[in-house]
C-alpha cells in the first residue's frame, strides 16, 4: 500500500482576494446589471445618482471592487450572463522613458475591453504609452 500526501500553502493574497469576492459578489448574483467602481466614494456617489434619477434599484447595484482588478469580477460576472458596467478613474504615470506618460486608466480600459469582447486576437486592441502633452482626442485617434 502506498500513500501519498501533498501540502499546498495558500497566500495571504489568495485569502484576501477570496474574501473580498465571495462577499461582493453574493450582493451581486440577484440584479440584471452591475455598475463596478474603484472605491467606496464612487460607490457612494453614484447610489446617489441612481436614487436622486429614481432608478429601479432592483435591477442594478452599485459594487465596489476596492482597487483595480476588475477582470476577476468581470470573469465571473460574465460568465453568469450579468450586464457589467465599469466606472474606473484614468490614472496617469511616468514610463521608465523619460518625458513619457501612459494612460494607466485609458489602458485598463482597454485591457477590460479585451476581456468582454468575444472578438479574435487580431481584433483586440493594444495598449499605448503617449507623451506629456497626448490630449484625450489624440488618445482617441491613437486607438480607435
Amino acid at each position: 500500500m502506498e500513500i501519498n500526501s501533498e501540502i499546498a500553502k495558500i497566500t495571504d493574497d489568495y485569502n484576501n482576494l477570496k474574501n473580498i469576492l465571495m462577499e461582493n459578489l453574493a450582493q451581486c448574483l440577484f440584479v440584471n446589471r452591475v455598475l463596478l467602481v474603484e472605491g467606496s466614494s464612487e460607490k457612494l456617489l453614484f447610489e446617489w445618482v441612481l436614487d436622486t434619477l429614481g432608478c429601479d434599484r432592483t435591477d442594478i447595484i452599485v459594487q465596489s471592487i476596492a482597487g483595480i482588478y476588475f477582470d476577476k469580477y468581470i470573469q465571473i460576472l460574465k460568465g453568469l450572463g450579468i450586464k457589467i458596467i465599469i466606472k474606473t478613474d484614468n490614472d496617469i504615470a511616468k514610463v521608465s522613458r523619460k518625458g513619457e506618460l501612459t494612460a494607466l486608466g485609458f489602458n485598463r480600459c482597454i485591457d477590460l475591453f479585451n476581456l468582454l469582447c468575444d472578438c479574435e486576437e487580431k481584433e483586440k486592441l493594444d495598449n499605448v504609452a503617449l507623451g506629456p502633452n497626448a490630449s484625450e482626442s489624440t488618445i482617441l485617434e491613437t486607438k480607435f
